[in-house]
């Protein structure tokens, strides 16, 4: 008798430890999905995953290998990773010695790169801007020969910007670049947008 006693008190006490059931809960906003790789985090003017602004350039290949698409000029460039997550990164002189280049963006449109608070590939744009109030249009791209949009905006003091695309009526994001804070996303003199004319 005893235990039986035991055994419903300890069942009170964790029915009551859990709280009320889901259905007598008040609603809730739902929360982004939170970041659990930390080789795929994105944190805003800092990092994707092993990547790092300010990187020299020859350890980002040591990491990656040699990239499989770019295009260079005046001592900027950009090298391009083709597989299951595309990866690009942007790099300049890090000073007037021309001695090495240095990381200033990294773009990537996996699923998994994600910040921190679940913000990523197919976040829509009312979500990106509920987290980023300072969220701005940067530019805006159109397919050739025309029949697609792809709007570029950038949160420039944080140094994150993201890529998004119309899918099922709502701006969704395709790719996400960090860069260096206090820097716009556009100040590059290379576009990595081949293929789409920017719009005045």
């Amino acid at each position: 008798m005893k235990t039986s006693i035991l055994c419903i008190a300890a069942g009170l006490c964790l029915l009551a430890a859990c709280g009320q059931p889901a259905s007598k809960r008040p609603k809730e906003e739902p929360l982004a999905v939170e970041q659990s790789r930390p080789e795929a985090l994105l944190v805003p003017g800092e990092s994707a995953g092993k990547l790092h602004i300010h990187q020299d350039i020859d350890s980002v290949f040591n990491i990656l290998g040699k990239p499989d698409d770019g295009d260079a000029a005046m001592g900027k460039a950009w090298g391009i990773w083709h597989g299951e997550d595309t990866l690009a990164v942007y790099s300049s002189y890090a000073d007037s010695t021309m001695s090495r280049r240095i990381t200033r963006q990294i773009v990537v449109s996996g699923n998994d790169y994600r910040t921190a608070d679940g913000l990523g590939r197919n976040t829509p744009l009312e979500t990106v801007r509920n987290r980023f109030p300072g969220l701005q249009p940067a530019a805006t791209y159109v397919s050739d020969p025309g029949n697609d949009t792809l709007w570029v905006y950038d949160v420039e003091s944080a140094g994150i910007a993201f890529d998004f695309r119309k899918t099922g009526g709502e701006l969704r994001c395709t790719a996400v670049t960090i860069h260096e804070k206090e820097e716009p996303v556009t100040a590059t003199y290379l576009t990595i947008h081949a293929g789409w004319k920017k719009l005045p």
